[in-house]
């Protein structure tokens, strides 16, 4: 394991506890950074410690241009990831979909198409 994600991690993870927008900015700069500069051996290995908190607030952030910075993280992370992460990833798309938990449904509708933009932007 790659030791500086330990102290990148405890940050990122602790992110949606920000009070102030600004805040929760500045957890996903510092992502998106680590997501984009370690290798990808180690963003492979905490892809699914990632992707579902990215998930939730992309759905749950109370500010837009959060939520629109989360959804540029995800993108930047499956395009890190490869093909067993994006199918997991989109198994729990899926499984969201299949659950009778429609608030689930927009995100399982945002993560396909997140997963079809890394091929093509």
């Amino acid at each position: 394991m790659f030791p500086l994600w330990y102290q990148y991690d405890r940050v990122w993870l602790s992110f949606h506890r920000y009070e102030h927008a600004s805040g929760r900015e500045a957890a996903l700069e510092m992502l998106h950074t680590v997501i984009m500069k370690f290798p990808e051996t180690v963003v492979e290995e905490q892809a699914e410690t990632l992707f579902l908190p990215l998930v939730t607030r992309l759905v749950n952030d109370s500010a837009s241009h959060v939520r629109a910075m989360v959804g540029t993280v995800l993108k930047v992370l499956m395009g890190r990831v490869g093909s067993r992460s994006i199918q997991r990833m989109l198994d729990f798309s899926l499984s969201w979909y299949k659950g009778g938990n429609s608030r689930l449904w927009r995100p399982a509708a945002q993560v396909p198409y997140r997963s079809l933009r890394r091929k093509w932007t």
